[in-house]
């Protein structure tokens, strides 16, 4: 988790970390949001949820627990969501 006060880069780092991860193969999935609110987050995660899982776009509340369980590792499988 990255804190501090406004202005200090915490912003570039973090971009500079997933650019990286992503670059080199790290990462098989990269979601980039904007978390000043709650709403920001379910609205991203949702997005996700239906882009990635198929889940209802109609639901958002639904569609980005859809998105959390897949991203819950599933023991046994090696990775996220079985």
């Amino acid at each position: 988790m990255l804190t501090g006060m406004g202005g200090v880069g915490k912003t570039q780092l973090a971009a500079d970390y997933a650019r990286t991860a992503w670059d080199t193969g790290g990462l098989d999935v990269l979601l980039w949001i904007t978390a000043d609110s709650r709403s920001s987050v379910v609205a991203a995660y949702a997005q996700a949820g239906v882009e990635l899982c198929r889940a209802d776009p109609d639901n958002s509340e639904q569609a980005a627990r859809t998105f959390l369980a897949w991203l819950t590792p599933n023991p046994g499988s090696g990775r996220a969501g079985g």
